[in-house]
């Protein structure tokens, strides 16, 4: 009679997702919404000057995804800053693959998301102010 239950560590993975993003709900929604301004911004731009639509924006926009990705990899971990902050992750129950996992689901894929939204958001200010600005 050994049985071993691991059907615990998927629940503690859904409620480790669950607690990441609750607490963190007000700055992912604000790097998340930066994110876009920048893409806005920079499609405005090119609208203005009246260039892009090519492979010169597809590189622009390309760079900007890779310093905004390298950015936010870098902050991945930000909670095990201080000596506080490493406790209170280390007292959560969950294991170390969720708590792995629940940041790499953040920035990869969904960051990949973002990103993409970010390529059509920047392409539609700039076709929306190329065809509005005389």
């Amino acid at each position: 009679m050994n049985n071993i239950n691991n059907g615990s560590s998927n629940g503690n993975f859904m409620k480790n997702v669950h607690l990441e993003f609750v607490q963190n709900k007000k700055t992912l929604l604000l790097c998340v919404l930066s994110i876009w301004a920048l893409y806005i911004f920079a499609g405005f731009c090119m609208g203005w000057k009246r260039m892009g639509g090519g492979t010169a924006e597809i590189i622009t926009f390309s760079i900007m995804a890779m310093f905004i990705s390298t950015i936010v990899a870098s902050m991945a971990f930000s909670n095990m800053k201080t000596k506080e902050q490493r406790i209170f992750s280390l007292m959560i129950p969950a294991s170390v693959e969720s708590k792995f996992f629940t940041r790499w689901i953040a920035v990869v894929p969904l960051l990949f998301i973002v990103l993409l939204s970010g390529f059509y958001l920047g392409d539609l200010a700039r076709i929306c102010l190329l065809y509005t600005h005389p």
